[in-house]
């Protein structure tokens, strides 16, 4: 369970509102970035569905068509997303060599921040494959204070997760307090379900009920945001195909145009 974390709403949501935006403003970006944009956009909208496999194809042509084009950030956040996708399939290997290739045009780049936040998604792919000693590592050298608060659930959760799987329960409790306050929807949930298992140990049953609850209510939640944003997308396609159509006869209308003044002038 832990290992579906993240995905559609961890990064994604600070990704997904920056993408809406270029949907909506054709002009903000190059065709080929609307390309990898529109891709990534059904790949989150089908991982939102738990339809990773399918969401995996998706994130595999953003990929492409930014390493075509040598969108180098481009390229770092489809690599993440493959990432997240193949973690929540529990394919944890192939996740984290996902990561570690994003990593590496991350450093080539020199693009510290993105290093910092490769760095979350390895340290709780680690913990998943048991390697706590290189989770470890990861943790150690990550500067909170330059997480975005997107990922900061995911910093919190890989600390937690590795504190609790080594035994270390207080500071596990701290992180998931952490999380509990400051990670989205998805995140908090983790917390509740620490928080009932605790209950419970501690002989605490209305306690853990209530925990539950709470994590039936944002369970909920979720699932109704995510068919807020598969209409929100279908409305940005829909508005994108429009303008293409539009855009499309104009340049015919302008070719014609061209036409006729060469034939005047000749």
């Amino acid at each position: 369970f832990v290992g579906r974390v993240g995905v559609g709403n961890d990064h994604l949501d600070a990704v997904q509102t920056e993408q809406y935006r270029q949907i909506e403003d054709k002009e903000f970006c190059m065709p080929h970035c609307l390309e990898a944009v529109l891709y990534s956009q059904i790949g989150y909208l089908l991982n939102s569905q738990q339809l990773h496999e399918e969401a995996i194809e998706s994130f595999e042509h953003a990929y492409q068509v930014c390493k075509t084009t040598s969108d180098s950030a481009g390229m770092v956040i489809a690599l993440c997303d493959l990432g997240l996708s193949n973690e929540a399939e529990s394919n944890y290997e192939e996740a984290l060599n996902f990561f570690t290739s994003a990593e590496q045009i991350a450093k080539i780049t020199i693009d510290s921040i993105s290093l910092n936040e490769i760095s979350c998604y390895q340290a709780l792919c680690l913990t998943l494959l048991g390697r706590y000693e290189d989770a470890y590592s990861k943790t150690s050298k990550i500067k909170e204070s330059m997480i975005s608060r997107a990922i900061i659930g995911k910093y919190y959760l890989a600390n937690a997760y590795l504190y609790s799987k080594t035994g270390q329960f207080k500071s596990a409790h701290y992180y998931y307090e952490k999380l509990s306050t400051y990670g989205n929807q998805g995140d908090r949930r983790h917390a509740m379900l620490w928080n009932a298992s605790q209950a419970v140990e501690k002989k605490q049953p209305d306690e853990a009920i209530e925990y539950l609850r709470q994590y039936i209510t944002e369970t909920n939640e979720i699932s109704k945001n995510s068919n807020a944003e598969a209409t929100a997308l279908a409305h940005s396609l829909y508005n994108y195909q429009l303008r293409e159509k539009e855009n499309t006869q104009l340049k015919l209308h302008d070719a014609k145009n061209r036409i006729y003044l060469t034939i005047a002038i000749t």
